[in-house]
């Protein structure tokens, strides 16, 4: 019998799988506390041009690149 499940249909069991990668491209699971909220030791952030102030998902979108995350 073949399985045709494809989305689970129940919603508390439902699961995301998120992995960051190290400086050597290895894949490594992002760490969160006993709440399940994301933990982020040092962040650094450099920018050269910022527009500060209220976003607004209308008209607004948030775009990260040339960036980098070290897992450690």
């Amino acid at each position: 019998m073949p399985n045709n499940l494809v989305f689970n249909s129940v919603a508390s069991k439902l699961l995301v799988l998120i992995n960051g990668q190290d400086s050597l491209g290895n894949a490594k699971p992002i760490k969160v506390d006993n709440n399940g909220m994301i933990q982020l030791s040092t962040v650094t952030v450099t920018a050269l041009d910022l527009d500060i102030r209220n976003l607004s998902g209308v008209t607004d979108s948030v775009l990260i690149s040339n960036a980098s995350v070290t897992v450690t």
